[in-house]
C-alpha cells in the first residue's frame, strides 16, 4: 500500500519541482513612484495586452452591480426570514461586517500589486516559499468555482424575479413551476453569456446603466413604500 502512495505522490512530486525550477523572482515596485498604470506594469513585468476601455466609475459599477442591492436582498428574502425578522437583520449585519474586512484587505493588495490575475500572484508572493504552489493553485480552483457558482445563483435569482413578475401581473393566475423557473434561468445565463461577448466599450456602458438603474430602484423604493403606507392609512387617495 506505501508502495502505491509514492508511485502516486512521485508524478505530482516532480510536477511540483519542474514548476519551482522555473519560477521568476518577483519583482519589488512602488505604485508611488510608476508614471501611469502601463508603466507600473512594465516594472512588475507584464506589457499591457488589453485596452482599458472603463473609467474609474464604470469599474465601480462592477461591485455595484454585483451586490444589486434590492434585488439581492429580495431574491434571498425568503431564506432569510426564516430565522425571524431580527435573525435576518443581524445576520445580515454580521456577514456585512466580515465582508467589509475581506473587502478592504483585498482593495490594499489590489492597490500595492495591480496584477491581472492578482489573487494568485498575492498568494504565491506572501505564502510560505514550500506551499506557494500547492496554496496558489487552491486558491485559483476556489476562486473559478466561486464565479460559476456566483454566475448561476444571480441567474437563478433573477429567474425567481421575473416569474414573480408575471404572476403580480396576472393576479395570482399564473403557476410558477420548476420547469419554467429552469427554463428562464437558462435564458439568463445564455443572456448573460452573449454580453460578455460584447466589445469591452459597450460592456463599460453596460456598467454606467446598471449602477443607473440599481440606484434608481434604491430612491424609488422608499417612495413607494411610504406611498403604500399612505393610502392604507387613508391618507391619501
Amino acid at each position: 500500500m506505501s508502495h502505491e502512495l509514492l508511485t502516486t505522490a512521485s508524478p505530482i512530486r516532480s510536477r511540483i519541482t519542474g514548476i519551482q525550477t522555473v519560477t521568476s523572482t518577483i519583482r519589488e515596485i512602488n505604485a508611488r513612484t510608476a508614471q501611469g498604470d502601463e508603466n507600473l506594469l512594465a516594472e512588475i513585468g507584464y506589457k499591457q495586452e488589453l485596452k482599458r476601455r472603463f473609467s474609474t466609475i464604470q469599474i465601480f459599477g462592477i461591485a455595484y452591480s454585483i451586490m444589486g442591492l434590492l434585488p439581492s436582498i429580495s431574491s434571498v428574502t425568503g431564506t432569510g426570514l426564516s430565522s425571524g425578522p431580527s435573525g435576518f437583520l443581524w445576520s445580515w449585519l454580521v456577514a456585512s461586517v466580515f465582508i467589509l474586512t475581506v473587502g478592504v484587505g483585498m482593495s490594499e493588495l489590489g492597490s500595492a500589486i495591480p496584477t491581472s490575475g492578482g489573487l494568485y500572484y498575492w498568494t504565491f508572493h506572501y505564502a510560505p516559499a514550500q506551499y506557494r504552489i500547492l496554496i496558489s493553485f487552491v486558491i485559483g480552483l476556489s476562486n473559478s468555482l466561486a464565479l460559476c457558482a456566483g454566475l448561476v445563483s444571480i441567474g437563478y435569482g433573477n429567474a425567481q424575479e421575473i416569474l414573480a413578475a408575471v404572476y403580480l401581473s396576472k393576479d395570482g393566475s399564473f403557476e410558477i413551476t420548476q420547469g419554467k423557473t429552469y427554463g428562464v434561468f437558462v435564458g439568463c445565463v445564455l443572456s448573460q453569456a452573449l454580453v460578455t461577448c460584447m466589445s469591452s466599450k459597450n460592456v463599460a456602458l453596460l456598467q454606467t446603466l446598471s449602477s443607473v438603474c440599481n440606484t434608481g430602484l434604491i430612491v424609488l423604493f422608499p417612495i413607494l413604500f411610504i406611498d403604500d403606507d399612505c393610502c392604507l392609512d387613508n391618507r391619501c387617495i
